[in-house]
């Protein structure tokens, strides 16, 4: 198709693209044109692809990470029989295990820090151990106190 028999706008449209890029303008330069787009049409397909498998993967690793959070919460009320406004899950990272922490009550001053693992049993999972925590302050080392079970083994606690 040459320039003369487009329609007038179409003519100024692609100008400013090289001519071998100009869509529908030359025809192809060779019997290896059409293997070329053939070429980037595969690996446009196959980056699609990646996207998609990367994006299913990351929804499924949510939706487990969301069931043990929900799982956390649970356990968390069926120990301390209150129900905190806000918790503060820190997931263990290649592993099930968790640290839950929240105030026991609305007049707290420390928070309750729960070291949970294993699988849920009924919506609770296993209490391996735990530790205080003063309430405005980050969960490190030498702010916790009071450590039971694993996290007494485990030395989370600053030494006392």
């Amino acid at each position: 198709m040459s320039a003369q028999s487009q329609p007038i706008g179409e003519q100024d449209r692609w100008g400013w693209l090289p001519r071998r890029l100009r869509p529908g303008v030359d025809p192809p330069e060779g019997p290896r044109r059409g293997d070329r787009r053939l070429v980037e049409s595969f690996i446009v397909g196959a980056v699609g692809a990646l996207l998609i498998a990367a994006t299913i993967g990351d929804l499924a690793r949510q939706v487990r990470l969301d069931r043990r959070f929900y799982h956390d919460q649970r356990t968390f009320l069926a120990y301390t029989h209150y129900k905190p406004y806000g918790y503060g899950i820190k997931p263990g990272i290649g592993t099930s295990t968790d640290i839950i922490c929240a105030p026991t009550k609305h007049t707290a001053v420390v928070n309750l820090c729960l070291v949970v693992d294993g699988r849920a049993h009924h919506a609770i999972r296993h209490i391996a151990g735990g530790f205080s925590l003063p309430l405005r302050r980050h969960d490190i080392a030498k702010y916790r106190y009071d450590c039971f079970g694993a996290a007494a083994a485990q030395r989370l606690c600053k030494a006392s």
